[in-house]
């Protein structure tokens, strides 16, 4: 740094001393001097050595200094040699705008900041646009409209200025990203450097022969700036855009390039009236808006490129390079849709964990990968996948029985490639289908998902037998499992045809038998499956998210039940369960209200029954649902009391009116134990000023002992089973016969607990 500086400052102190000693030969004496010493300075340069960070940029700095020198001291020959008005370019001009170049590599080779900023396309292309942009208002503004006489001359300098502006667009771009201080030095000198030779350059067209002392004074002052600014830069730290500022860098040079290109074009458009059709001018903003263009292009391009980069990268595994879990997920669906066999090949290291303990991390991911590669390696990329931890996945293209002897191929080589030392074993468990036909309406189509998680549930079986074994997901489990989907399947289909039927159960007083209600119950029958049971639809429906369409359904089919019969004349309630995830909705209540005011149903005669296994909390959203149903005039009762074991807390947190205990009580109401119990249950909910209705009486001589308990109504086979809708009427018309009086009066939210 010190050597340059020096040679700079030596440089300018010559030129400025001759020029005031000899002002009438000061510019032939300035070509000569500043050549010369400018020369001397880049050997020096070009023969230290210096840091080895930078030391590229240095020299070519350094070469651009030595084509600029020497062509300027060529240029001078030519001047005193000349026997007239010396040609303008000459051989020494074609050497000096090398230097530009020259420089320009210089620049590039410069450390610039990390990442997609620091990129040298992204840097190159911004730097050709804002120099082409700024070219147009540098020409126009201090370039005259009269050179193009002088062809080859008006090429050189528009070649000197856009290579000028170039070279300062690209450190400028660098200096604000990486916010280094060299880098701006660097600017400042180069700036220098651009305004003498912009100058020279305006003379030159103006019919100048020679530059003045000033003008090389001013560029010699330049040198020791510019050797300054890179020395400066080799002796710093790397750079790096700094944290927080790289988008904002970016985005700076993203407006600054833009507003050049269309700032300086409409400027160059404004003035070619005024500046006789200005065809540099033209042909530069021409190619500044092309070059603008193909930014943009480029800039796609890049998006494009990291966006299936970032795609690929979401399909494969970050330590072992192969397929991960979406990838596998993503070829399975593809052989499942076109109905060929397929199968997967779950594979887990056998106490990954003790051996990721014992290893290290380091060398259990080394372990890892040189198990995938081996799997690669047999079974190609395509098909070999890392789903996690030792999780390693095969794709099979076959059925499951041919997938099983790949699944013990899969295993032993799992096992050499661990070598004897670490005594490895493995498990496996494989799931997959034969080729099959499109989906029928007896068949649920077989998904990705399944498959894996069928291939998940056999190993996991193996890994319970003892590991080191393959397990096939085969026999009574996966019966279960593919008949689970195959009702959610048709169930699905079910509720969108809305096939769901209901029956209804009378409820009654126990002292007489007379009729209090009904409870509604869900029932389906589908065309291939038959009747499903609601101990095996209703799970399946939770499971799936299909309860709130399935209740509101049957709601819906019971209220017109009830209407039809006659039932809300005679003040007849009707009974529906609220499964957890239709009390945990906030909206429930308004699908409620909305069903009653649908039918003409008073809310008074609805009653909503809540299983004593909803496990509410104090801060449980339901305990709000339940409260609004009350606030609109519907009862609530807590169903299956005396099952488990949150009854009496129940009974003292939820806002209940009615108690239905459970048939397991009732079926012992003869034993002295369970009839104690279950008379202190009775007892305690009329306490509490609760309706007590019992359920599952099948005997005659159970009704009696219950009415001693205190409980008013009942449910059970005694009086009748579930009905169709279509035997209601009848059922009703025949208690109206038995038990004549005035219809009850609708509406009176009081109405569901009369007896």
């Amino acid at each position: 740094m010190v050597t340059g500086s020096l040679v700079g400052l030596l440089c300018a102190v010559a030129v400025v001393a001759v020029g005031m000693a000899a002002p009438a030969a000061a510019p032939l004496t300035a070509s000569f001097v500043v050549a010369v010493t400018g020369l001397v300075g880049a050997a020096v340069v070009l023969a230290r050595r210096g840091p080895v960070r930078g030391r590229s940029a240095r020299r070519w700095f350094a070469a651009s200094a030595a084509a600029w020198c020497g062509g300027e001291l060529v240029s001078a020959f030519v001047v005193v040699l000349a026997t007239g008005p010396p040609p303008r370019p000459n051989l020494g001009d074609a050497i000096s705008i090398c230097a530009g170049p020259l420089a320009l590599v210089g620049v590039l080779r410069l450390p610039r900041p990390a990442g997609r900023v620091g990129a040298l396309r992204t840097l190159g292309v911004d730097a050709v646009v804002l120099a082409l942009g700024a070219a147009v208002a540098v020409w126009m503004g201090f370039f005259p409209s009269g050179a193009g006489e002088a062809p080859g001359l008006v090429v050189f300098c528009v070649l000197v200025v856009v290579l000028y502006l170039v070279i300062g667009s690209l450190i400028a771009q660098v200096a604000m990203v990486g916010r280094d201080l060299g880098v701006a030095v660097l600017l400042v000198g180069l700036a220098a450097l651009a305004v003498g030779d912009l100058a020279v350059t305006r003379e030159l067209l103006a019919g100048a022969a020679l530059w003045s002392w000033p003008l090389a004074a001013t560029q010699c002052l330049a040198w020791p700036v510019i050797l300054g600014g890179v020395d400066a830069i080799a002796r710093r730290r790397p750079l790096t855009a700094r944290s927080g500022r790289t988008d904002e860098g970016e985005s700076s040079a993203t407006v600054m390039t833009t507003a050049a290109v269309y700032v300086a074009w409409l400027g160059a458009l404004a003035a070619l009236p005024r500046n006789g059709g200005g065809t540099v001018a033209v042909v530069l903003g021409l190619l500044a808006v092309g070059s603008a263009g193909l930014r943009e292009v480029l800039r796609l391009r890049a998006r494009l490129r990291a966006v299936r980069r970032l795609a690929e990268e979401a399909r494969h595994d970050a330590l072992t390079g192969l397929g991960n879990a979406r990838a596998l997920t993503g070829r399975l669906a593809g052989l499942l849709d076109d109905g060929s066999p397929a199968s997967v090949v779950l594979l887990d290291v056998d106490d990954f964990a003790a051996l990721d303990e014992r290893l290290g991390r380091t060398a259990s991911d080394e372990l890892l990968v040189r198990l995938a590669a081996t799997l690669a390696a047999r079974f190609g990329d395509d098909r070999t996948h890392r789903l996690g931890a030792d999780d390693l996945a095969l794709l099979c293209p076959t059925g499951p029985t041919e997938a099983e002897a790949v699944a013990e191929e899969a295993r032993a080589l799992l096992v050499a490639a661990a070598g004897p030392a670490l005594r490895l074993t493995a498990r496996a468990g494989v799931a997959g289908v034969d080729a099959l036909p499109a989906a029928t309406a007896a068949v649920a189509p077989t998904t990705a998902a399944q498959l894996l998680a069928e291939a998940t549930t056999a190993v996991t079986a193996a890994g319970r037998a003892g590991g080191d074994r393959t397990a096939l997901f085969r026999g009574e489990v996966a019966e279960r499992v593919r008949r689970r989907a195959l009702v959610e399947h048709r169930l699905r289909q079910a509720v969108t045809a809305d096939a769901l039927s209901v029956e209804l159960q009378p409820l009654v007083h126990l002292a007489d038998g007379r009729l209090k209600g009904f409870e509604v119950l869900s029932r389906w029958t589908d065309e291939v499956l038959g009747r499903v049971g609601p101990d095996e639809f209703v799970p399946v429906a939770e499971a799936a998210g299909l309860v709130p369409a399935v209740g509101r359904a049957a709601l819906r089919r019971g209220l017109a039940a009830l209407v039809a019969a006659g039932g809300p004349a005679r003040g007849l309630t009707l009974s529906v369960n609220a499964s957890p995830l239709e009390l945990r909705d906030p909206g429930y209540p308004d699908v409620v209200l909305a069903e009653l005011a649908a039918a003409g149903v008073a809310p008074g005669l609805l009653v909503v029954e809540v299983t004593e296994g909803l496990l509410v909390t104090e801060d449980d959203p339901a305990l709000d649902v339940l409260r609004a149903l009350r606030d609109g005039g519907c009862r609530v009762a807590l169903d299956d009391v005396g099952a488990g074991y949150a009854s009496m807390t129940y009974l003292a947190r939820l806002p209940v009116d009615v108690v239905k205990v459970d048939r397991s009580l009732v079926a012992g109401v003869g034993t002295p134990r369970t009839g104690r119990v279950l008379e202190a249950l009775v007892q305690l909910s009329c306490s509490l000023g609760l309706v007590v209705l019992v359920e599952g009486v099948e005997e005659e001589h159970q009704v009696a002992p219950l009415l001693a308990t205190g409980a008013t109504l009942g449910q059970g086979w005694l009086w009748s089973r579930a009905l169709p809708v279509d035997e209601l009427p009848a059922l009703v018309a025949a208690d109206a016969a038995a038990h004549p009086g005035p219809a009850r009066a609708v509406g009176a939210v009081g109405a569901v607990g009369a007896v």
